[in-house]
């Protein structure tokens, strides 16, 4: 009897030394504002009290009132499973969407099992002869527990499955013990073990925080927005996209720009009250989930969210000034689930530059639907291999004569008509198609080049595009060789573009990338020049034969004198590292000659013609060598 007692004071003792610790360790986190580790110190608190008043009335029964202590420990031990069933809710992201009703019919059992004890207490009744309606009431929160996983299962990872099962047989068993002391105690001792585990994993703040920021981080916004999927009232996303964002982080630096997006960080994270909650879900994304009642309601508040961002940001010596665009869409109304989500936090916010209203609402689910019916049409491009390439020819300002050409894929689809290459090379891309369709091109220009003559119209080479994606493969190489020798075509007729974004997107695989393809004999292209984040040391790093700079600066030089000084400059740039400079965009007689003066080495544009089908190609190349 007498280790009985012992025991019996040992575990309390433990439960009460544990528990302190894990309250001390949930204060140390500093995120008690978050209503889930709120409720789960409440759970702790519970197990606490209820351990220290079991350890009050076994260790000193002749100083204590033993009636009241002993309905008070009951009470908060048979109070444990509905404060860890309200947990749950959190957890999943139900608690926030639960009505005021469902709420109180929720709370209704346990107060009929408060009111229950309290009458034993005053009748001196024992208190572990709580009757069938007591049994009931506990067996009803086990019960919801055991239903809430079965429900969720999908919901969490599996380690996170695993011990919030462990901590519901603990509870379930600890409310049901009744009289029987030596099984409570041992599960009690299941419920703290599972407590610590569960604070060492799903409490775990790294993955609810984003570190620089100080944020709440990209799964934590997951996780907040469930209940709303399916509420009745509107809560407006507000991404706010930092434009270039990597260029910053290039020019800057890492260090100075983990302290300006810490600033960022703090700034927003004074507007989390009231419901509103600030996440970061990329290196230049802010998610911000806003109860609202309005449209203008929310459209003001990104607007003045907007205008602080673009202002100036200061850390330590350096002062940034940044360019941000914002886009909103509301859930449930176009946002209706975590996959669109996800889409509307990926798109790129091309249409708010130089918009007049960079505040845009956007319209997820036309959006997605106009991207699943481009995605079939690519799929019907791709089976049916209904995918057409367009030759435009490229000037020789040395020369006078077209001696080279650059290959452009076009679909027309029988149900959606004629698609830009803008709109289904990024569905391609984000689909993974891209491969399958930049092969089709590939061969469809080996093939043009083996069967017609137009080497012998003067073409030297063909350009080609290499999508990022493309360039991701690291048996690209392979491919294409295989290609060729299907063909019979000499790799240098051939001549690989690759865009400047693609360039900087992953510097190692690109490297080894470009290292392949030209051990098989390929040259290479950098296309659109000046705009995106390179630095000048890419043009000297890489073996590009080309530097084709975009046609925006040429339409820009003639209207601006700053732009037209940046223009001659890039030309000198390319000059000085002795590569080829194309200039794109050239629809004039003025601008081909400004071109040619300034000793523009090749030039491509409407001025000469369009894009044309192969036949027709070949038939401008015997006029213009006629003429």
């Amino acid at each position: 009897m007498l280790d009985t007692y012992h025991f019996f004071i040992t575990v309390d003792v433990c439960t009460c030394i544990f528990c302190i610790f894990l309250l001390l360790m949930i204060y140390s986190r500093e995120n008690l504002h978050i209503r889930r580790a709120r409720l789960f110190c409440l759970l702790v608190l519970f197990m606490l009290a209820a351990s220290f008043s079991e350890l009050f009335v076994i260790a000193a029964p002749e100083t204590s009132p033993l009636t009241f202590s002993a309905a008070f420990s009951r009470l908060l031990r048979l109070t444990c499973p509905s404060v860890f069933l309200l947990y749950l809710l959190e957890l999943a992201g139900e608690l926030r969407a639960m009505r005021t009703r469902q709420k109180v019919l929720l709370s209704i059992p346990e107060i009929f099992l408060f009111g229950s004890v309290v009458f034993q207490t005053i009748q001196q009744q024992r208190i572990s002869a709580l009757g069938w309606a007591g049994r009931f009431i506990v067996g009803f929160y086990c019960a919801c527990l055991f239903f809430f996983l079965l429900k969720h299962h999908d919901s969490f990872q599996k380690k996170d499955y695993h011990g919030l099962l462990t901590l519901t047989i603990g509870m379930t068993v600890g409310a049901v013990s009744g009289r029987h002391l030596l099984i409570l105690q041992m599960a009690i001792v299941f419920q703290i073990l599972s407590c610590l585990y569960c604070f060492f994993t799903i409490e775990d703040d790294s993955r609810f925080r984003d570190t620089e920021t100080g944020l709440l981080s990209r799964y934590a916004l997951l996780r907040f927005v469930r209940p709303f999927y399916d509420a009745s009232y509107h809560t407006w996303i507000i991404a706010l996209d930092i434009r270039n964002s990597s260029y910053y982080q290039m020019t800057l630096g890492s260090t100075v720009m983990a302290g300006i997006l810490h600033e960022m960080g703090s700034w927003l994270h004074g507007f989390s009250r009231d419901g509103l909650r600030c996440f970061r879900s990329e290196q230049g994304q802010f998610i911000i989930v806003m109860p609202a009642e309005t449209r203008e309601d929310a459209e003001a508040f990104a607007e003045k969210i907007r205008k602080k961002f673009e202002g100036t940001w200061i850390y330590e010596t350096a002062i940034v000034a940044v360019t941000a665009s914002v886009r909103m869409a509301c859930i449930p109304d176009q946002i209706r689930d975590e996959k669109q989500l996800l889409l509307f936090m990926s798109t790129i916010a091309q249409q708010v530059i130089g918009s007049d209203n960079p505040v845009m609402f956007t319209d997820v689910l036309k959006q997605q639907e106009r991207q699943l019916e481009v995605e079939q049409a690519l799929q019907r491009g791709i089976s049916r291999k209904s995918f057409r390439v367009y030759y435009q020819p490229i000037y020789d300002a040395r020369t006078g004569r077209f001696r080279s050409a650059e290959a452009l894929v076009r679909l027309h689809d029988e149900k959606l008509g004629s698609i830009s290459p803008e709109e289904f090379i990024r569905v391609a891309e984000q689909t993974g198609l891209i491969h399958s369709i930049g092969e089709m091109v590939f061969e469809e220009v080996c093939r043009f080049l083996s069967e017609s003559d137009v080497l012998e119209r003067g073409i030297r080479f063909i350009e080609v595009n290499l999508s990022t994606v493309q360039c991701m493969d690291d048996h690209l190489a392979e491919t294409f060789r295989a290609i060729l020798d299907r063909y019979h075509v000499d790799p240098h007729r051939i001549n690989l573009e690759i865009t400047e974004s693609a360039v900087i997107f992953n510097e190692s695989v690109m490297v080894n990338s470009i290292r392949k393809l030209q051990q098989e004999g390929f040259s290479f292209s950098l296309d659109d020049f000046g705009t995106g984040n390179a630095s000048y040391s890419y043009i000297a790093k890489y073996p590009f034969r080309l530097i084709k700079i975009d046609k925006s600066f040429l339409w820009e030089s003639e209207k601006d004198p700053v732009r037209n000084v940046i223009f001659l400059n890039m030309l000198s740039l390319i000059r000085g590292l002795e590569r080829r400079s194309v200039a794109e965009g050239v629809e004039t007689e003025k601008q081909k000659q400004m071109l040619i003066q300034r000793g523009t080495d090749y030039l491509q544009g409407y001025y000469f013609s369009k894009p044309l089908p192969e036949d027709q190609f070949l038939e401008y190349l015997a006029l213009s060598k006629v003429n």
